[in-house]
């Protein structure tokens, strides 16, 4: 059933989920701009597409980070994170199977980075949705 609260989402009972995913996506995309930024191969149009999905991805997961802590923002930087996440992914580890030149070890490992972070998202995404049920649920009376 749709809850039709409108009061602000409050992270509380869904920090620590939201901890994770904001640590996870911060610090494998800071890893990726420092990859990139070492390949001397991509030249100067791919290193910077590289580099700007990986700073939105760092900003969002940021955002997500002050949410959590602090309560500012709202949500709608955690949502972002999440769906473009669990629409990243998926699509890149096909590019990689499907066309890279790449080792098998290099597409394992991504698609491992692929399977932790849409855990995470999932694992934050039910936290949020179980916090704004639990917040709204109205109380009832023992007796």
């Amino acid at each position: 059933m749709q809850s039709t609260n409108k009061a602000p989402l409050r992270p509380n009972g869904a920090r620590f989920p939201l901890l994770i995913l904001a640590a996870w996506t911060v610090a494998i995309w800071l890893t990726r701009i420092v990859n990139v930024s070492q390949a001397g191969d991509l030249g100067f149009g791919g290193t910077l597409w590289r580099v700007l999905v990986a700073l939105m991805f760092v900003n969002l997961g940021l955002a997500t980070l002050v949410w959590a802590v602090s309560g500012k923002f709202g949500p709608r930087w955690f949502v972002m994170l999440a769906t473009l996440s669990v629409l990243y992914w998926p699509i890149r580890s096909a590019q990689l199977w499907a066309g890279s030149t790449q080792t098998t070890g290099f597409k394992l490992v991504h698609t491992a980075l692929m399977l932790a972070t849409i855990a995470a998202v999932a694992f934050a995404v039910w936290a949020v949705r179980r916090a704004r049920r639990l917040t709204t649920e109205p109380v009832q009376e023992l007796g």
